[in-house]
């Protein structure tokens, strides 16, 4: 018989803590984020689209036939972190448990607790190696959406590090570079990290970190640049 469960922040409910789960939920498609608008005289309606995803909420009904790590399961089941179902242990959600759970009387009387967790937008490969491009060349997605990747960019020595780097049809403009610069496409930052300090670079770089779509795309770069790394956070709708 097949033992389901969920790894939550690192811990494994099963060969950790030693928790039993009957079936685990069905994380179904996110909703996109539309509003639908009716103009008086006019047939129908608008449709505004706000470029989003909705989050979702699952259920995890969980039984603890062994209530010596109640501590520990405490300290689990709250909070953020990366969320992995059994049923596909290739992805991860980004999750945060959002009810309150009385583990003391749940455990003591019924041996079994749930836990809501909300699921962030997409679901994300697990498998995220990074990407040495040294000259042209196609970066393939094999997703079903878009990507927000971050690209780690190196100058050739001796050189101020200006350049341009192009993604498809889109051209990112470097004025400077000191050592590196790293490009967070989710958070639409530039920046470097040196001793640990987080130095913003924006003012060298104009990009409107445009996410990379399915399938292929053709990545290039000129002017001082030596070579860029890419780390691709490939996700899933």
């Amino acid at each position: 018989m097949e033992q389901h469960y969920l790894i939550f922040k690192g811990i494994n409910t099963l060969t950790d803590l030693k928790l039993h789960i009957d079936e685990l939920p069905i994380v179904g498609s996110f909703e996109e984020d539309k509003e639908l608008i009716e103009i008086t005289g006019r047939d129908g309606y608008l449709t505004y689209d706000y470029n989003s995803r909705k989050y979702q909420t699952i259920d995890v009904k969980i039984s603890a036939r062994n209530t010596e790590k109640l501590d520990e399961i405490k300290k689990l089941f709250c909070g953020s972190g990366q969320l992995i179902l059994s049923s596909d242990e290739t992805r991860y959600y980004k999750a945060t448990v959002i009810n309150k759970i009385d583990f003391d009387r749940l455990l003591r009387y019924y041996n079994e607790f749930i836990v809501t967790f909300a699921i962030q937008p997409f679901s994300y490969e697990l498998r995220n190696e990074i990407e040495d491009i040294t000259t042209t060349r196609q970066f393939n997605n094999p997703t079903n959406a878009t990507c927000q990747p971050i690209i780690t960019v190196y100058k050739q020595n001796n050189t101020n590090g200006v350049g341009n780097i192009y993604i498809g049809n889109e051209t990112i403009q470097i004025k400077a570079i000191d050592e590196y610069i790293e490009l967070d496409f989710a958070l639409q930052e530039a920046y470097t990290i040196k001793n640990g300090v987080i130095k913003s670079c924006n003012s060298d770089v104009l990009c409107d970190y445009v996410e990379i779509e399915p399938g292929n795309t053709t990545i290039d770069f000129d002017g001082d640049i030596l070579r860029i790394k890419i780390l691709p956070n490939y996700r899933w709708l």
